[in-house]
């Protein structure tokens, strides 16, 4: 019975967390080429994109941020050793959809 609760403790407490996940800001800089497109990337993230205005940049970005989070939780044990803060934003970025990172993303431009 006591770990049934524990258990269930466990689910409520990651749930909470997921949920408050969601609501983490992702902020990105973006500087406009020569060529008038717009090259952007996140800060804590790390992701890099270019396109046409600031819109498809926003979309880009989201993207590349989850094919990314992909590969480094498929290589978790090497992507983790030194980047334990950027944790949080692998969690968020996984089990958000695209059209909340959108919503999530801050930009500075």
């Amino acid at each position: 019975m006591q770990e049934t609760l524990r258990d269930h403790d466990d689910t409520e407490l990651t749930l909470k967390m997921l949920s408050n996940l969601r609501s983490l800001p992702i902020t990105y800089e973006a500087v406009q080429e020569s060529d008038g497109s717009f090259t952007g990337r996140t800060l804590e993230f790390g992701d890099i994109e270019n396109a046409p205005d600031i819109e498809n940049l926003k979309v880009k970005l989201v993207k590349g941020m989850k094919d990314w989070a992909r590969v480094l939780a498929d290589d978790y044990t090497n992507w983790s050793r030194g980047r334990e803060v950027q944790l949080p934003y692998l969690v968020k970025i996984l089990f958000s959809t695209e059209e909340e990172l959108l919503t999530c993303l801050t930009g500075i431009i």
